[in-house]
């Protein structure tokens, strides 16, 4: 399988609704964390290289933008998918200025599948 051994870092402040995607990136041989703190996020980074990194946009007590920003500039090799549950236009102008692909929550798992096989 091509994402055997991938690591992907989750970032989202109600990480716990999002056990069903870990198990499904699980089954695909995906290594997965699911994290709410973004600072422990950008710490665990460090030791921790994530291939991907799938980050809330609207999260309790920090923003997905300022931790993309943060995080591209000590982890340039990383690459950032941001979601989104009401993207309105800072989101997707931000996104876009940025490269970084926007996926609106809920999503289904063929889509986000089909964005992290890209």
């Amino acid at each position: 399988m091509q994402d055997a051994g991938r690591r992907i870092l989750i970032l989202d402040d109600e990480a716990d609704r999002l056990q069903p995607l870990q198990t499904l990136l699980q089954a695909r041989e995906w290594n997965v964390t699911l994290l709410s703190d973004s600072e422990i996020a950008f710490a665990l980074l460090e030791s921790a290289p994530a291939d991907i990194v799938l980050v809330d946009y609207h999260m309790a007590g920090s923003s997905g933008m300022h931790f993309v920003e943060k995080a591209r500039l000590a982890y340039p090799g990383c690459r950032f998918i941001m979601m989104s549950g009401a993207p309105d236009e800072s989101v997707q102008e931000f996104c876009h200025a940025s490269g970084i692909q926007l996926i609106t929550k809920p999503f289904r798992s063929t889509d986000l599948l089909r964005i992290l096989g890209q």
